[in-house]
């Protein structure tokens, strides 16, 4: 189950929570990165409704959608009210999911429960669940208000657990990452990360990106025209000149390059970056039409890759 919950997750983003600002305090103190959507701005939003058409159209990806809501009695398609992903490192099997919102959990718990390698540990107010799911062991609990918390990790899961029953031991305003989701924004989509503590899927090779101190991406639509604007804070102004420049050259490419696809083109005509101090800010966008299109396409050229190479073309 845990699985395909994941890949709905990744697909919305790929595609791109809870309906509400994100809280810190409700976000482990040990979190280094998190991903943030306002769903009820997704779907109100024209690139969120066209999104929603294009999953319906989809056999596939409804029938998957379809399974789900058969198997836990949750439709993905419309009971999320929010879902955040955040993890403690950058391991990739440490992040944690949270969604919240559902309308109804008895289904969900009762799926997790008749699941035959199904444990229960009880502790500190909190009842934490253990199942496996085609290899995989899944770490849980659900809390009351339609809150349900999956992980891969059994101590990202109870931490997380703790924390958003309790309202203890959450971000602080002091550290890089609370400041960043204390700092607020409107946007769909807000992700952010604490790159002195290591960037999920490893450190970057490139040495002027290891001195961007964090990053802070959000993402929005007005007029239906969707924007993004990625926010770098550096070490010293002087990184920021040289981050600044080598944005600067990947977006020349982009506009000059002949292999380069002709929404990335169009995305680097549009783009501008701003350097002020040690921080730099890049900015681009697109109509939501445009973005439904693009992301069709990349699913499209990921799938027929996927085919080619089990074929072993």
């Amino acid at each position: 189950m845990k699985r395909s919950m994941w890949l709905v997750a990744v697909a919305l983003l790929a595609l791109g929570a809870q309906g509400s600002p994100l809280k810190p305090e409700l976000v482990p103190g040990q979190a280094t990165w998190f991903v943030h959507l306002d769903v009820e701005k997704l779907l109100a939003s024209q690139v969120g409704a066209q999104l929603l058409d294009a999953i319906k159209a989809e056999p596939k990806f409804s029938a998957q959608l379809d399974m789900i809501q058969n198997a836990v009695g949750v439709d993905l398609r419309k009971d999320i009210k929010g879902l955040s992903l955040f993890g403690p490192d950058a391991h990739k099997d440490h992040g944690v999911m949270v969604f919240s919102g559902l309308p109804n959990t008895d289904k969900l718990l009762t799926t997790i429960k008749a699941n035959p390698t199904h444990e229960e540990q009880a502790g500190d107010g909190l009842t934490m669940h253990k199942w496996n799911d085609k290899g995989h062991d899944n770490f849980g609990t659900i809390l009351p208000g339609g809150v349900c918390i999956i992980s891969g990790y059994a101590e990202a899961a109870r931490v997380t657990a703790q924390v958003m029953h309790s309202g203890q031991g959450g971000l602080t305003a002091a550290s890089t990452l609370g400041g960043l989701a204390k700092s607020g924004g409107d946007g769909m989509l807000r992700a952010a990360v604490d790159g002195s503590a290591g960037l999920p899927g490893g450190q970057p090779q490139a040495a002027v990106l290891k001195k961007v101190i964090s990053a802070e991406l959000q993402l929005n639509e007005r007029d239906a025209k969707v924007s993004a604007e990625l926010t770098l804070a550096t070490d010293a102004p002087a990184s920021a000149v040289q981050i600044a420049d080598v944005v600067r050259g990947l977006i020349a490419y982009g506009q000059l390059a002949e292999d380069a696809a002709p929404q990335w083109k169009q995305l680097a005509q549009a783009a501008t970056v701003t350097q002020s101090g040690a921080q730099v800010k890049l900015t681009a966008g697109c109509t939501a039409a445009e973005l439904v299109e693009w992301i069709r396409k990349a699913r499209g050229a990921k799938q027929q890759a996927k085919s080619a190479a089990a074929s072993g073309i």
